[in-house]
């Protein structure tokens, strides 16, 4: 690599990420900069003022998404794309690292007398992350996914009594000086991006951790690059149980109350590889044991109940780190209980509490967790030959005792999830109960161009000695994978990090001089510079 000619633009780097991190704080000393929050209005007029000095042409579109352009000798323009929002309480580098390393990129151009044949054109999308409105906002506000009355009933998650139109007028008005902008038909055509225009779109995100640090930690640390295949789809859905009320147990008094903690590690669905090798799925540990305890003769010969079965911290698409299950066990021995316990479900923390707590339907609990197993076993089955990952982020009984869980599939194939979300409803259910699914949302998956990503493949694999990871898809959701379904030519690079959407994400040195000498070789490849 060449470290002492990209020292300067490393060191950058990490400082533009410092400088936007402490943007984003708020009154709790978090990072949380949402879509169309003043927050990230301040990160976005940082990086502004970065492409100004730089001598780039600056714009913002009518929807917030900020363009800056380094014009080349001809029209057709290869553009770079990531985001600057973020979810609540988040690191330094997941989206800002996609944009921070074309701005660098552009320095360097501009400090080595460089002429692109083609325009670099970097976009800042608005609102990629879900906090705020739904994910990948800002390229589908582009890629004519929405229209003016779409976005005037759609409100935003964070303040439910705002819409996306009123948001983007406050965005200008309040926080950007103008007077009296409105957002309205004409402003959402004239956004539109023309997808002849670009020869190339390239975005280069973190997460993949897990694997592409496992491929670093076999080769002496030296860190690999990612290069995906593809964007993964989605099928999110609520899954409802219920049950006649006639059969509910409504005991509440109980002479004790066990509390079982089963504790994993949290982490993103998408990001996190099915598998007991990268997954410590909390969710999953319970699940198991409650139907152990089910089919034992231990708890056919004694009198215990289900008070509670829950996530405790439950998280959209995110493995849960912790989850509780009580029991009432009336008249069995507790020592037998707790025996029990360490024979199936090792290191599992047990509290004795004594209190008076409803009890929840023994046969719906066991149900919920048959669901949670059988999703894992079916994913588990489809991994990696479907790259379909899943998980139930959400789970609880109501009032009534009817049970609700949250699942999220996401894959490379709609037939992969297809298969894995059909397999929960083949769940034998218990009598008097009713099982209803209703779709939250459902988003196909964008393969990318197998041409230009064998050729991504073969130019880095050749530069980096052949530390390139192939052929995997990026299950979690980019604003490019919404770039290629519209006709864009893209790409998507990952590169070495550690725990993604989280305060302690970092990027270790060498991994950044990888990703930025990336960005280079990809550069001059498209504009036929010879080194």
């Amino acid at each position: 690599m060449n470290r002492n000619l990209n020292a300067p633009y490393i060191q950058n780097l990490f400082q533009h990420a410092e400088n936007i991190f402490k943007l984003g704080f708020d009154e709790r000393g978090e990072c949380t900069a949402l879509a169309y929050s003043e927050r990230l209005y301040h990160r976005t007029a940082y990086i502004q003022r970065e492409m100004e000095a730089l001598g780039m042409d600056v714009r913002y579109d009518a929807g917030g998404n900020l363009y800056g352009l380094l014009k080349g000798e001809k029209t057709k323009k290869i553009m770079v794309a990531s985001h600057l929002d973020s979810v609540v309480n988040a690191g330094r580098y997941d989206g800002v690292l996609g944009i921070i390393l074309p701005l660098e990129l552009v320095r360097w151009i501009k400090d080595n007398g460089l002429q692109p044949k083609y325009s670099l054109e970097i976009l800042v999308c608005m609102g990629e992350e879900s906090p705020g409105i739904t994910a990948t906002f800002g390229s589908k506000l582009i890629t004519n996914h929405y229209s003016i009355d779409d976005l005037t009933i759609m409100p935003l998650a964070y303040d439910r009594s705002t819409n996306v139109v009123e948001a983007i007028n406050n965005y200008f008005n309040a926080f950007d000086g103008q007077q009296n902008f409105a957002f309205g038909a004409a402003e959402l055509a004239n956004i539109q991006l023309v997808k002849d225009d670009y020869l190339a779109a390239l975005e280069i995100h973190i997460e993949q951790f897990f694997l592409l640090k496992h491929l670093a930690e076999k080769d002496h640390d030296k860190p690999y690059l990612g290069v995906m295949r593809g964007v993964g789809g989605h099928i999110r859905q609520n899954v409802f149980l219920e049950k006649e009320a006639a059969a509910l147990v409504t005991k509440e008094v109980y002479d004790t109350n066990i509390r079982l903690h089963f504790k994993g590690k949290a982490s993103h669905s998408g990001a996190t590889p099915m598998g007991n090798t990268y997954r410590d799925d909390a969710l999953v540990k319970a699940a198991t044991f409650i139907m152990r305890l089910s089919m034992s003769a231990w708890i056919k010969e004694h009198d215990v109940e289900f008070t509670n079965f829950e996530i405790l911290h439950p998280a959209l698409t995110s493995v849960p780190r912790e989850v509780e299950v009580a029991f009432n066990l009336a008249g069995a021995n507790l020592k037998e209980f707790k025996d029990f316990v360490k024979l199936y479900a090792s290191g599992v923390e047990v509290q004795t509490v004594s209190h008076k707590a409803p009890a929840i339907d023994g046969a719906l609990a066991v149900t919920m967790a048959k669901l949670v197993d059988r999703l894992n076993e079916e994913a588990n089955n489809a991994f990696p030959e479907d790259e379909v990952r899943a998980t139930i982020t959400r789970l609880r009984f109501d009032d009534a005792h009817n049970a609700q869980c949250f699942c999220d599939v996401r894959g490379a194939t709609m037939k992969g999830m297809e298969k894995i979300t059909a397999a929960l409803e083949q769940i034998k259910l218990p009598p008097k109960t009713a099982f209803d699914v209703e779709m939250v949302s459902r988003k196909a998956p964008a393969i990318f161009d197998e041409k230009m990503t064998k050729e991504i493949e073969e130019v880095l694999g050749n530069h980096f000695d052949g530390r390139v990871m192939k052929g995997s898809i990026s299950v979690p959701g980019q604003d490019i994978g919404v770039l290629s379904s519209y006709g864009v030519p893209s790409s998507l690079l990952f590169i070495e990090s550690g725990t993604g959407h989280h305060p302690n994400e970092y990027v270790r040195e060498e991994a950044m001089e990888q990703a930025f000498e990336a960005l280079q070789t990809l550069f001059k490849y498209w504009n036929n510079i010879k080194n």
